[in-house]
């Protein structure tokens, strides 16, 4: 009541820069009332007229910022209702409309002072809050739906047989993660997205239902609330707005099957990787050609096709650039393009399009310019080397998985050009092959075919193939051939003496020593080759443990260390692996196991701890031989003593007692420093010296320093 008291005096038609003209001159003539003078009275309806006035700027502010009161005027003038129940339902929100409190209360009203306000403004809103809804959305994503699985569990999609089922193949995936380990570093598979984007739409379908209205916004609506976002989010050109809001819009149809709010806030949560790459992709267009463009919005189609059609103007455009400007933007584009094109391949089986046969067509080609360029330099399109750029453009021109002979026939080109250095074709290759399985629909089995027929050649035929260093050629063989472990494309039995089965032996030690997941020996990643493949295990298992033994044991001081016999028990199990099967694999094992301590710790220490009394009395196998021709060769070695010390030849026995007695001193900390011996001072000062650097003993600086 006494803030429409306040307002009653109705609108005040005089502008802003009159009033405090005015004001100003009022004080300077003296004439107007000092705040000191007046009555009680009117000193306190001063006083809570301007308090009730601040509440209420400090609400207008909130509900002007961005012309949130324009666009529910605009919906009253354009008889949209949908925007003015949009406004007060918002309004209404206290989780949504936070409004500030006011500062310094006591000191402003005090002060006769006229007060200006800045309206927060960004950009001109058409959809009321849109950025406070779109900043309750994505919190909303983040904090209870796609990271909460009990939430994630209240929607009818999630069955219980599902759960069960994923039980039961938990052991078949053990196989399946070694093999596709570096592939699933992401948060979910693409199949799987599309999903999850589609479960989360309807929990925040639910989550905004206590807003009315804003789940049954109209299509025109929605995208009044994407362009919003898109001008509150990004830093675009105001002519890339539009093309961007169709490329969301697209998405979502395409994702979600229609256009909704909490369609889009989930698709720009799941997508937004894919909407940032076409804002890297606009900001490589020149600006005057972004409106000179054209690109394709044709409604007759479908969202996908449409979106395969907008990408596909927008690769053209890159296409008939010339080539300097196509060297300064080919990097980017290319990374760009990546999440791109595998959101496109993502729905391409559940939309069959022409349109994204001729997107991919216009990717290949611009990678393969981009390969020639990185490769071959501005050379690779001039007439005197015969358009190598050309050459290879027309045969990939038919796609570069059409047949297994492609590829090859690329390589033959390339070699015939002479730009290609030896040493550089193992980087051309593996460039390729990476564009190949970028722009190539590797979820069709004729490409899947083509491309393991061209893997398993440039392995088995590298040298007829390339024209590459022996270096390059096993380059080439290694990196094929883990490729081809990955995903059991290996199908011929190797020779255990061939120079193949070493490369895969170093393939799967790489693999199994750098996954994350437990190496089981039971469980068997290719399907032949199973003693080359037991082999690689024992070795990385083996490792691993050497690694551990090497880093943490004290030979002075190690029958407490439950770690190590736990550890070694566990290398003897490995060691006694082919026992029964191959003495001739076991003995080379055992010669492999000393070599690795040799490498890490020398070979006196590596001596000392197999041919230790404690560890030969509970670990047979490092005795007996029967059990290994390997370590039961091994003679004592005292770890005190260095068998290469050169001054046991010089002193002889006086100076092996000084060490003796030294190591016993340090160890019982009791050193006699009163030592009046000068005959054999010499050898005792050696002794001292030899041990103060020794590295297998580790005592403190002040015994040392004695």
């Amino acid at each position: 009541q006494r803030l429409l008291l306040v307002l009653s005096i109705g609108l005040v038609n005089e502008p802003i820069a009159h009033i405090i003209l005015q004001r100003a001159k009022k004080r300077k003539n003296g004439g107007e009332k000092q705040i000191c003078e007046g009555s009680f009275f009117e000193h306190y309806k001063y006083t809570i007229d301007k308090l009730v006035t601040m509440g209420l700027i400090n609400i207008l502010l909130a509900c002007y910022e961005n012309c949130y009161f324009q666009a529910c005027f605009n919906g009253f003038e354009q008889q949209m209702t949908e925007l003015d129940h949009i406004f007060v339902s918002c309004a209404k929100s206290f989780s949504l409309l936070q409004i500030e409190e006011i500062k310094q209360v006591v000191s402003r009203l005090a002060e006769d002072t006229i007060e200006l306000h800045v309206v927060p403004m960004k950009y001109t809103a058409q959809f009321p809050f849109s950025h406070l809804l779109h900043r309750l959305c994505q919190k909303q994503l983040v904090d209870q739906i796609v990271n909460n699985p009990k939430i994630m569990a209240l929607d009818e999609t999630i069955k219980i047989e599902d759960v069960k089922t994923e039980e039961i193949k938990m052991e078949e995936k053990k196989t399946e993660e070694i093999k596709t380990e570096d592939k699933s570093q992401s948060i979910t598979k693409a199949g799987d997205k599309s999903t999850k984007a589609m479960q989360s739409a309807k929990l925040l379908t639910i989550v905004l239902a206590e807003f009315s209205s804003l789940n049954d916004c109209s299509e025109e609506t929605c995208q009044m609330y994407v362009t919003d976002v898109i001008m509150e989010t990004f830093s675009i050109p105001i002519n890339v707005v539009s093309l961007l809001k169709d490329i969301i819009l697209c998405i979502t149809c395409t994702v979600c099957g229609s256009i909704s709010l909490a369609n889009c806030e989930t698709v720009l949560y799941f997508y937004g990787d894919a909407v940032m790459q076409y804002i890297t992709i606009f900001s490589l267009i020149k600006e005057a050609d972004v409106s000179q463009s054209r690109i394709s919005v044709e409604k007759t189609l479908s969202p996908f096709d449409r979106l395969a059609r907008i990408t596909n103007d927008l690769c053209q455009y890159f296409s008939n650039i010339n080539i300097d400007e196509f060297i300064l933007v080919m990097h980017r584009l290319c990374v760009a393009m990546t999440p791109i094109i595998s959101l496109m391949f993502e729905f391409s089986t559940k939309h069959k399009s022409r349109e994204v046969e001729q997107l991919l067509s216009q990717c290949r080609a611009i990678e393969v310019r981009r390969l020639c360029m990185a490769h071959f330099g501005l050379a690779a399109f001039s007439t005197e080397t015969k358009d190598i750029g050309g050459q290879i453009h027309s045969l990939s021109s038919i796609g570069l998985l059409s047949s297994d002979e492609v590829i090859p026939s690329i390589l033959k080109a390339a070699e015939s050009s002479g730009l290609l250095k030896q040493n550089k074709y193992p980087h051309f290759i593996h460039d390729l092959l990476a564009i190949a399985k970028k722009v190539e629909n590797m979820n069709n089995e004729k490409e899947q075919q083509a491309y393991k027929s061209v893997v398993t050649k440039l392995f088995f035929d590298t040298e007829k193939l390339t024209a590459t260093t022996s270096n390059g050629i096993a380059m080439v063989k290694l990196q094929r051939l883990e490729e081809m472990a990955r995903n059991q494309w290996i199908d011929k039995m190797m020779d255990l003496d061939s120079s193949e089965a070493l490369l895969l032996n170093r393939v799967l030690e790489r693999i199994y020593l750098d996954s994350t997941t437990t190496v089981d020996l039971n469980v068997n990643m290719l399907k032949n080759n199973r003693v080359i493949e037991k082999i690689s295990k024992l070795k990385a298992l083996l490792t691993k443990h050497t690694y551990w033994i090497a880093a943490n044991v004290d030979l002075m001081n190690f029958e407490g260390n439950n770690e190590l016999f736990k550890r070694l028990d566990e290398c003897v199990s490995l060691l006694s692996q082919f026992a029964n099967e191959d003495k001739k694999l076991e003995y080379s094992l055992h010669i492999w196991f000393l070599k690795q301590l040799y490498q890490l710790k020398g070979m006196d220490w590596t001596q000392a701890l197999i041919t230790h009394k404690h560890i030969r009395s509970t670990f047979p196998i490092f005795e007996k031989d029967e059990l290994s021709a390997v370590f039961s060769k091994l003679d004592f070695c005292d770890p005190l003593l260095c068998s290469f010390d050169p001054f046991i030849r010089m002193y002889g026995n006086i100076y092996s007692k000084f060490r003796k007695q030294i190591f016993s001193s340090l160890k019982n900390d009791n050193i006699d420093i009163d030592y009046n011996d000068k005959q054999n001072f010499t050898p005792l000062l050696v002794a001292a010296s030899s041990i103060v650097g020794w590295s297998a003993t580790k005592f403190d600086k002040t015994s040392l320093s004695s």
